[in-house]
């Protein structure tokens, strides 16, 4: 080992250089010539020929006394050697400790971590069998990325130990400590330091503990033992424990007969307790949930998290609930390089308020097998169709009806694209008695030539289908579809201008028909378009800004001839929601099992306005109608009336980023024959930053739905905020939800109190009954660097809040 020393110069040769005439002479210390001990010289006197220390060799002040233990005082070089950028101070950016007072970090940047030499540094020096270095005052060591400080350091080069003696400090990249006394190997990076103050800066995180061992470079155990992240002198919270270790390879704290006390009152104990030193996960129980709705009375949720490989986790919960019993849920997750996936159980047995057991069971995958062949998996099951209503936790659960589950694959060729499906749904509502169709199996396939190949500047592209449908009582059959669309698109900056034509064809092959009816229907209805638009556009000078402002003129023909379809069945098709974009559709009915006969003309007009350096849209807003030439005589159903109207009704849509925190949307429907609103939705979100989120939002149609939803997220101040939520239904004249909740945040911890009131499911109360709701009162307690306890709030404001991102 080269040992570099400005404190330490040999004996002898300081002692013959003392003088009194050379007293005020300053002396260079440079390694000797002969590679072994040091030369000292006064600074003006030539040097022997040899290496120079790393800085060039810095001034030395001459000692004042002359004995046999040769004395100086040193300053800390200027360029030993290369320094590492210090680690353990933590990102200025990240807001989990923007209320905390800045992180401890190194006295100086430490020195790079793969310095091999050994620097000392010290008031005074004393060199002992040639070997054992004595520092005192302001004494220092640094090696390996690493410092050590103290009143008095004694360095033992043969076994590279370093004892140490008042005020012990002991910087390295990952933890600062403080002692009084103890002792470090720097070959193997053990020892064992005592009455100890020790910070974890990346992590905000702080404690004191009798005795630190160092036990390796990455592992360090301590006894009697405390941990926080709280800002010094104020333990809001912290760990007890007789024992803990410090796993730096792992990030992860674990600690034995642990307790976590809040403000010096014990809350919680535990035999074993782990938690992070960085964002890595680990494995480990994390801290119970805890909670209290009157579907589940007490509800106490204790989750182990199982971090099977840096690409495999498990979580599994006992959830105990007073009313219902024992619930055991797990998940599991997993990632590959292709493919990826999660597996979700959920078991209650005799559950006592429904008298019968319960389940879910749940799987998701993806898979990317090829760079053209992809696969998913979404299947999810459940005991029964109260199982959300009864062990959901949000609105969201509750409301579900009906639970789409698949599995496809898709193949991606150059400008075609084949997929395979099997699907079917599972009823969620209580109220719903009919099961949908099964796609047993589904096969999709399109294409569309590949860019660059348009011959005579045409666009074709093809759309077709061949299904399976199956059910237990209602027709089944088999559907295949074919639908080849042919465009001659003219398109210029001014306008553009696409005629097109289409043919969409079916035919089935039916099982269980009625008596008489057709089991080999087939429909053929060819159509055609034209489509222009024209773009106009001029400077517009607003509040002393200019902005590009553009007028969009737009007129879409279509027509296609009337075709008999009240024989063919009618399997995934309905009336599709007529709204601005659906002016431009071919067809009025989704689905392939209808297509509606057409001659007609949309006119619409958009305007935007824009700014022209960066294409940011302040305004646009879009106003159209259809006018009818015939009566559309196909129908949903057999039977009903025909469409007799000459005018749709008027749709028109507004987007309107008032500021870039304000902004407003509308959309409308107006039926000009009855002057009235047949539909309308408005929302007004303000957004100033991600602290401040306000919506104001309001839903229209005529005779079946009207609601209010009130939403926001306020930071009152930095550590007051404020979370709410009114959700009505003014058709119905029932609230929908209610919530109401207060978050206060501190450097090292968070409280969260939320009080909700939500129906069970969006039929369980109606106008003019009462209806099952359910009250929670949510209570949860974060500790920041550690968990979280009590029901999880945070992802109720998220579920709640539109724009709210923790």
């Amino acid at each position: 080992m080269t040992l570099l020393t400005r404190a330490a110069c040999s004996t002898a040769v300081l002692a013959a250089s003392l003088s009194t005439a050379q007293a005020a002479t300053p002396w260079q210390c440079r390694p000797a010539a002969a590679g072994d001990g040091w030369d000292c010289r006064p600074a003006a006197a030539p040097t022997t020929t040899g290496s120079a220390l790393p800085t060039g060799g810095s001034a030395m002040p001459a000692p004042t006394t002359a004995t046999s233990a040769a004395t100086a005082r040193t300053s800390l070089p200027t360029a030993r050697a290369p320094v590492a950028t210090s680690a353990a101070t933590p990102p200025a950016a990240d807001p989990t400790w923007r209320l905390c007072r800045p992180a401890a970090a190194p006295s100086a940047p430490l020195p790079a971590s793969d310095q091999r030499q050994t620097y000392l540094e010290g008031d005074q020096a004393e060199i002992r069998q040639q070997q054992i270095y004595v520092l005192t005052g302001s004494a220092l060591v640094e090696r390996d990325g690493e410092r050590i400080l103290a009143d008095r350091l004694t360095y033992d080069d043969a076994a590279s130990r370093v004892e140490a003696e008042g005020n012990l400090r002991i910087e390295q990249p990952d933890i600062l400590a403080q002692g009084q006394r103890g002792h470090l190997n720097l070959a193997d990076d053990t020892g064992e330091i005592h009455q100890v103050i020790y910070q974890v800066p990346r992590r905000h995180g702080r404690g004191e503990a009798e005795v630190v061992y160092q036990e390796s470079d990455i592992l360090k155990r301590l006894e009697r033992a405390t941990y926080t992240t709280c800002d010094p002198g104020r333990n809001d919270w912290h760990i007890q424990a007789s024992q803990v270790y410090l796993h730096q390879d792992k990030g992860e704290g674990r600690a034995w007969h642990a307790t976590l006390r809040v403000k010096d009152v014990p809350i919680l104990y535990t035999p074993y307790l782990s938690f992070p030193l960085d964002d890595r996960r680990k494995s480990g129980f994390l801290v119970p949930s805890l909670g209290a709705s009157e579907e589940t009375g007490a509800d106490i949720s204790i989750p182990y998290y199982w971090n099977i490989a840096p690409n495999h986790d498990a979580t599994l919960t006992p959830r105990l609930m007073s009313k219902r019993g024992v619930q055991l849920i797990g998940e599991y997750r997993f990632l590959q390089p292709g493919h990826s996936g999660q597996l979700d159980l959920e078991g209650l047995p005799s559950d006592r308020e429904f008298d019968d057991d319960r389940y879910l069971l749940g799987f998701e995958h993806e898979a990317r097998i090829s760079p053209h062949l992809s696969t998913q998996i979404d299947f999810l099951d459940i005991s029964d169709s109260h199982y959300f209503e009864d062990l959901g936790s949000n609105l969201d659960d509750t409301s579900r009806t009906y639970i789409r589950r698949f599995a496809q694959a898709r193949y991606q060729g150059r400008g075609w694209n084949l997929t395979g499906r099997v699907d079917d749904y599972v009823v969620a509502d209580p109220s719903i008695t009919t099961e949908p169709l099964q796609r047993l199996p589904q096969l999709l396939f399109s294409a569309r030539p590949a860019p660059g190949w348009n011959p005579w500047g045409l666009d074709l592209r093809l759309n077709s289908e061949l299904v399976r449908f199956e059910h237990d009582t209602r027709v089944t059959g088999t559907r295949a579809h074919l639908e080849p669309v042919l465009e001659l698109p003219w398109l210029r900056n001014a306008y553009h201008i696409t005629p097109g034509a289409g043919l969409f064809h079916t035919r089935y092959q039916l099982d269980n028909t009625a008596a008489g009816a057709p089991e080999e229907p087939d429909l053929t209805v060819p159509y055609g378009y034209l489509d222009a638009t024209l773009f106009l556009e001029r400077d517009l000078r607003l509040g002393g800004n200019t902005y590009l402002h553009t007028l969009e003129p737009r007129l879409f023909y279509l027509y296609a001839p009337h075709e008999n379809q009240d024989e063919i069945p009618r399997f995934d098709t309905g009336l599709s929601d007529f709204r601005f974009s659906q002016l431009f559709a071919v067809n009025r009915f989704s689905g392939r099992d209808r297509f509606g006969d057409a001659n007609q003309l949309a006119a619409a007009v958009t305007s935007r306005i824009l700014d022209p350096r960066t294409g940011y849209e302040r305004l646009r807003f879009g106003i159209g109608q259809l006018y009818y030439f015939r009566d559309r005589e196909v129908t949903l159903n057999p039977g009903q009336t025909p469409e007799t109207r000459d005018s749709s009704n008027i749709v028109a849509d507004l987007n309107l980023n008032i500021t870039r925190a304000l902004s407003f949307n509308a959309g409308i429907q107006y039926d000009p024959e009855a002057e009235r609103v047949d539909r309308q939705s408005y929302r007004l979100q303000y957004r100033p930053d991600a602290r401040h989120i306000l919506n104001l939002s309001h839903r229209f149609r005529d005779g079946t739905l009207e609601q209010v939803d009130i939403n926001g997220f306020w930071y009152l101040t930095e550590r007051w905020h404020a979370v709410g939520r009114w959700y009505y239904s003014l058709e119905d004249d029932q609230l929908l939800e209610a919530l109401a909740g207060v978050e206060y945040e501190s450097c090292c911890w968070i409280a969260r109190l939320a009080v909700r009131d939500f129906i069970n499911s969006v039929t369980s109360g109606t106008a003019g009954s009462a209806g099952e709701r359910n009250l929670a009162i949510m209570l949860q307690f974060e500790f920041k660097g550690l968990t979280s306890l009590g029901q999880p709030v945070q992802e109720l404001i998220e579920e709640s809040v539109l724009g709210y991102r923790p």
